[in-house]
């Protein structure tokens, strides 16, 4: 390969252009000669799927040409280099980096909770939000990092402060050294959003409902300062406004994350880009309308060191095969249609990067989608394609020289990085190109000599004997233009000990040496010129391409290998309990279809019943000597919840919504598959007297978050009275919230639906002038009524006023019991449940006067004083005086055994067993109202069932199948496959991992992933 040695050093001194202006003093004497730089015969990428050998002219900080050098006007002031074999890129850009800017100093607070930002200014009231906040402002240019990204190919990144939930505005900035106004490209690029709250002291939000729930209220409120102009000045407010037109980028730390942002991106019409956590393989991504892009990491995990068995057997199965998908990640994310952005992030190492780089591109992501993804795409997502991302006419002079092609040569170097004027050396130019396949002839005995270039150097040589191929290592030195190689024989009898000199760029070595007896021989090696430089641009062949491992739904042990679908059953000879008015059926018959109960009797016209899918054929299943109950029914349940279960800061926080914190991968909802749970209400906890919005759920393993989403049931909230509400407990720092005392709850439940009441008086007028000045022709005089503020919290209790929500209050003692009763009355709406409610057989009278039903405990007591009075008769108490009663379990591994928590009721106080399956079953499906869905067995009804392989109030009795909604999502009979099929999956996962370790790969200690189980009482 030719080079220009003298040329080549001669521009590593270049200069600045001099028609950049600057309004810095210049010291010393400039150059003002080297203006306009040539660079001729080098494989030029100008953009994804396109790369020819072309010249390329460009100067004054821009690209003037690239084609013909013949057709190029070329001045007297013109740098030439000849790059044959060399191949340029425009710069990669790097949309997920913190790069040069200043952190945030966090705030020391003084013990206990802050309510209150501490600093009067006109900002928004929490800390967590400060979008007026711009990362220019912060830029501080840092050589070592930059040096860093320049080596992996990266000229430019956009630059965010990584901290808060709104972050404010981005930089787009060059890698390049000196000033930082000289690397500024864009001082505002993108605004940036997150639910993480940063640096922020401030108490709220302390989970993730709480960060979605301001980040939301943010948004209404800004949308509200917009149109209505207050008086009031928030330039947090101001800046989201203001900064509309930016592109909106979105930080997330699980997969999850990306449905919610979703969900955002939906309510307020706002189209985000996702930067990502490297599992989106395992969403259904086609499905997310409003994600501009994802940007992916590069960063794929090492494997797990397995090398003992008692410590890998802790390892979670879902992290041992996300190390298997990780590399499938962009190939998926471009299957779904859906832009993709790679990152390199959280690599520190140039190689790795493009291993992994070149990694993702051999697991099936085409190579003009790869190189896109770090040039014209993020080019595009920040509104600056026509600048950046390409080598053509007009695009900043911004690329890098590789000595290979980054896709398809094993392992390419970046030689230099140009950004602007500026040269910034990677590779010394004269350094020899050793790495490549040689002819190695020994004497007139000819060998493969194959050399991978990495430091140290490793090599080996091939030899054939026969038909077979023997492989010995080589050990290589390199000294200026002399080699050194050194290799054993293959009898063992000794080592060759070789010298050369190499001419024609290393492509040639001549020299003598030593053989294994002491001989002096000589020998040559000459590099095949097929093994340097590819040109490749097309895709790897895809038969080549290795197929994606099965996935699972979820994506953990015990997941689905293809999600089910609703089965036409005839259930036949099973003693059926439909906890309606037909109670106990012997030898009765069940046919479900269309995920619905067509029929419950003792005979079932089943022609009748399914008409034309009758032909179409069913099967029959006979369930003689086990029993079918409806699906059970957990009042109060805190499974499948992320990230906190309490949003325990403020006294009310009736904004935060438990739906938007679900975790479908929890393997709770399959444990309690296994003991027939199939509808839960997923509850906040108890830390403030207005707690969040519960989530209703069927628990549909296997289903994304929306699909757990119990759709047809009504909104609820929890409440909250005794000890945790007015922090009894909580130590003394906890002494500033109010309320402390039982009487101050009280009043917090007045003021917030005083408040409440005035919010729906205020908006209903509001409606009505809207309406009235539409249904009328408008005049000069008239006037748009003011933009009405939406406020999440106080819409969510005037809806307890419209009894639009339900309330599902913790409780224990009879005097709150009674005293919220009272607020209920007072305020013209009706207390739901009464969860806990273990002094409940003091007052059972007036909750049945009331209203209200009892959620309870079966045998709970004694675990705190204000339980002190609890007796395990309490839910026969109350079902005899006519409170609708139910047994919820409040805990993960409670809910497994509902059905026997309901059966201790016949031992303590004689219950009827039919009332006692009702309490699991029909009765909490009408404090959840959805009575009229679930709950019995009963005709048009859900097909939620379990079937039990004995009475379903035995202990000695478990759940063999479990449906909801006609699908069978627990089979007790396939639970040794899957584990079989789990186990096998991960031995041969471990075997991938060892041999990863055996050739050299870094490893990772395993580690257990501890689960976490939320209680009422929880706070993160």
């Amino acid at each position: 390969m030719k080079k220009l040695i003298c040329v080549w050093l001669l521009t590593v001194g270049a200069l600045v252009s001099l028609i950049a202006q600057s309004t810095f003093p210049e010291d010393g004497i400039s150059n003002k000669k080297s203006v306009y730089y040539l660079f001729t015969n080098t494989i030029v990428h100008s953009e994804p799927g396109k790369a020819d050998t072309a010249a390329v002219l460009f100067g004054k900080g821009q690209i003037l040409a690239v084609g013909d050098s013949a057709e190029m006007e070329i001045s007297d002031n013109t740098v030439i280099r000849d790059l044959s074999g060399y191949h340029l890129y425009p710069s990669f850009i790097e949309l997920n980096t913190d790069y040069g800017i200043e952190p945030l100093e966090k705030r020391k607070n003084k013990p206990g909770p802050e309510y209150e930002r501490k600093d009067n200014r006109a900002h928004s009231w929490n800390e967590a939000i400060h979008p007026e906040i711009q990362a220019v402002n912060r830029f501080s240019p840092g050589d070592k990092e930059a040096e860093k990204r320049r080596k992996m190919g990266f000229g430019y990144g956009m630059s965010q402060l990584k901290d808060g939930i709104a972050r404010g505005s981005s930089v787009l900035v060059t890698y390049g050294e000196g000033k930082a106004n000289a690397n500024v490209l864009k001082s505002e690029a993108a605004m940036h959003f997150s639910f993480e709250k940063g640096s922020s002291v401030q108490d709220y939000p302390s989970s993730l409902m709480g960060s979605i729930a301001l980040l939301r209220q943010t948004l209404y409120d800004a949308k509200w300062y917009g149109d209505a102009k207050p008086t009031e000045v928030n330039f947090s407010l101001e800046a989201i406004n203001a900064k509309s037109d930016l592109p909106r980028f979105f930080s997330i730390k699980d997969k999850y994350d990306l449905e919610r942002v979703a969900r955002i991106a939906d309510e307020f019409e706002i189209p985000f880009t996702v930067i990502g956590v490297g599992k989106s393989y395992q969403l259904p991504l086609s499905e997310f309308q409003r994600i501009s892009a994802i940007v992916a990491p590069l960063s794929f995990p090492d494997p797990f060191d397995v090398s003992d068995p008692d410590l890998s057997r802790y390892i979670d199965q879902s992290d041992l095969m996300h190390w298997e998908f990780a590399p499938y990640n962009p190939y998926f994310i471009e299957e779904s249609g859906i832009p993709l952005v790679l990152s390199a992030q959280d690599l520190d190492k140039p190689d790795k990067f493009f291993e992994n780089f070149r990694k993702a591109v051999s697991m099936g992501l085409h190579a003009d989608s790869a190189i896109a993804a770090l040039t014209t795409t993020p080019a595009r997502l920040i509104g600056m394609e026509k600048k950046i991302g390409k080598l053509k006419k007009g695009y900043l002079s911004n690329f890098f020289i590789s000595d290979g092609d980054i896709l398809f040569d094993d392992d390419p170097k970046v030689m230099s990085h140009w950004l602007g004027q500026e040269e910034y050396l990677i590779e010394d130019p004269e350094k020899l190109v050793v790495s490549g396949k040689y002819d190695l002839n020994i004497n007139d005995s000819y060998y493969e000599l194959i050399i991978k270039s990495t430091s140290p150097y490793k090599s080996h040589i091939l030899f054939k004997e026969g038909d077979d191929t023997l492989k010995t290592q080589a050990s290589l030195s390199l000294q200026n233009k002399q080699v050194g190689l050194s290799f054993q024989a293959l009898d063992s009898s000794g080592y060759y000990r070789l010298s050369a000199t190499t001419i024609n760029d290393g492509a040639i070595w001549d020299g003598t040496g030593i053989d294994p007896l002491g001989n002096s021989i000589v020998w040559t090696a000459i590099r095949n010129k097929d093994s340097v430089h590819s040109q490749s641009t097309d895709s790897i062949a895809p038969d080549s391409i290795p197929h994606p491992p099965a996935a699972l739904y979820p994506f953990k042990a015990f997941g689905f290998d293809s999600l089910p679908e609703p089965e036409t059953v005839l259930f036949i000879n099973a003693t059926i309990w439909t906890s309606d008015s037909l109670g106990v059926i012997e030898n009765g018959r069940m046919l479900i279809s269309d995920g619905k109960i067509k029929a419950v009797g003792v005979s079932i016209d089943v022609e009748e019943e399914l008409g034309k899918k009758s032909r179409e054929g069913y099967k029959t299943i006979d369930l003689k000597g086990k029993h079918i109950t409806p699906g059970i029914v957990d009042e109060h349940s805190h499974i499948a919840i992320t990230r906190g279960v309490n949003e325990a800061t403020q006294t009310s926080t009736a904004e935060v919504r438990i739906g938007d914190a679900l975790n479908p991968d929890d393997i709770n909802i399959f444990r309690q598959l296994s003991g027939g749970v199939t509808t839960a209400q997923l509850l906040h906890g108890s830390a403030n007297p207005i707690g969040g919005q519960s989530a209703i759920v069927k628990l549909r393993w296997g289903r994304g978050m929306d699909e757990m989403l119990f759709d047809e049931a009504p909104g609820f909230i929890k409440f909250a009275l005794g000890e945790n509400v007015k922090q009894s407990n909580w130590g003394s720092n906890y002494r500033s919230r109010f309320p402390q005392t039982r009487m101050g709850v009280e009043q917090v439940f007045y003021e917030y639906f005083f408040r409440a009441k005035t919010y729906a008086d205020e908006k209903e007028i509001h409606e009505a002038q809207k309406k009235e000045q539409k249904s009328r022709r408008r005049r000069k005089r008239d006037q748009e009524p003011d933009p009405f503020r939406r406020n999440l919290e106080l819409e969510a209790l005037s809806e307890i006023l419209s009894r639009e929500r339900f309330i599902t209050c913790h409780s224990y003692v009879q005097s709150e019991i009674n005293m919220l009763m009272h607020v209920a009355d007072s305020m013209g709406f009706t207390l739901n449940t009464f969860t806990h409610v273990l002094e409940g057989y003091k007052v059972a009278d007036k909750l049945k006067e009331h209203g209200a039903s009892a959620s309870t405990f079966s045998d709970w007591w004694a675990y705190k004083f204000e339980v002190n009075d609890a007796i395990p008769y309490n839910a026969s108490i109350l079902v005899e005086q006519g409170v609708n009663t139910a047994i919820n379990s409040d805990d993960a591994e409670m809910g497994r055994r509902l059905n026997q928590e309901a059966a201790k009721s016949i031992k303590y106080g004689g219950m009827s067993e039919e009332d006692a399956l009702k309490m699991v079953t029909i009765n909490p499906a009408k404090m959840l109202h959805v009575d009229h869905l679930v709950g019995s067995l009963t005709e048009g009804k859900h097909a939620d069932f379990v079937i039990w392989s004995e009475h379903p109030l035995s202990v000695y009795s478990i759940a063999e199948n479990t449906y909801i909604d006609g699908v069978e999502y627990f089979n007790r009979e396939k639970l040794s496959e899957l584990e079989k099929r789990d186990r096998e999956r991960r031995a041969a996962i471990y075997t991938r991992m060892q041999e990863a370790k055996n050739g050299g790969a870094q490893t990772r200690k395993p580690s257990r992933k501890m689960e976490r189980y939320y209680e009422c009482e929880t706070i993160d």
